[in-house]
């Protein structure tokens, strides 16, 4: 049988590169998506290639739609289908409610929405009965903060995308669900002060905080068969930290 085919957006590194690991490790041939981690890319191509596994690097900024669909266009033509899409590329940036202003309030939209609802569109057409797509929000979406306002509100806003157009994928026998992570330790936390992070591993039912490696099983279950009575669905996954 030919190869599934997955494309997975900030791939480089963090969630990104685990779930491209394990979408690999799952039979997948990967597109492996980055924006300036060239090197990280090949690194994870080359993890994936040595394994036995098929990967490809694509590069592309998610906040251009004619980048996105040049990317979309790239993979089809090198690896042949798109069966699924893992929208993981985005930024966090955290600003003051006085400080909000419009350039940042694009900046954020257009990465963290414009962007997946472009890649979302340009992979329709080449989605059939049992395509998948992924959308990787936050917690946030659900319970924001002041300082992170704006993200919470791209995370909230894609969210909404991923339940309203359920029935659009489900009319070509597709799917498309989300998954929300918790505080999860990637570069995005790198510079969070280890209080803040000592009192999210008091908050969660297992005592820690998440890895990239707790969040790709994840979702490389909503990219199989087996996630096909799902859609529309989020599902939030922060270690039992808050129910929803």
């Amino acid at each position: 049988m030919e190869r599934r085919v997955a494309i997975v957006t900030g791939g480089s590194r963090g969630i990104g590169a685990a779930t491209a690991r394990r979408l690999a490790v799952d039979g997948f041939a990967v597109a492996v998506g980055f924006r300036t981690g060239a090197k990280e890319a090949a690194d994870v191509v080359t993890e994936i290639t040595d394994g036995g596994g098929v990967a490809i690097a694509v590069q592309a900024d998610v906040s251009i739609p004619d980048s996105c669909a040049a990317a979309i266009a790239q993979v089809k033509e090198r690896l042949g289908r798109i069966d699924v899409l893992v929208n993981n590329a985005g930024i966090f940036i955290q600003r003051r409610f006085a400080d909000i202003d419009p350039a940042f309030f694009d900046q954020m939209f257009h990465t963290n929405v414009l962007g997946p609802l472009t890649l979302m569109q340009s992979c329709f057409p080449h989605l059939g009965e049992g395509g998948r797509i992924i959308n990787v929000l936050s917690t946030l979406a659900i319970e924001p903060l002041p300082t992170q306002s704006v993200y919470a509100a791209t995370k909230a806003a894609l969210r909404a995308l991923t339940q309203a157009h359920a029935k659009d994928f489900g009319r070509i026998g597709a799917t498309i669900n989300a998954v929300a992570p918790g505080v999860i330790l990637t570069d995005m936390m790198k510079n969070a002060p280890p209080e803040a992070l000592a009192r999210v591993a008091s908050e969660t039912a297992a005592g820690r905080v998440g890895q990239p490696e707790d969040i790709a099983p994840i979702i490389a279950f909503l990219a199989s068969p087996q996630s096909a009575w799902l859609n529309g669905r989020m599902l939030a996954a922060d270690g039992g930290r808050t129910v929803y």
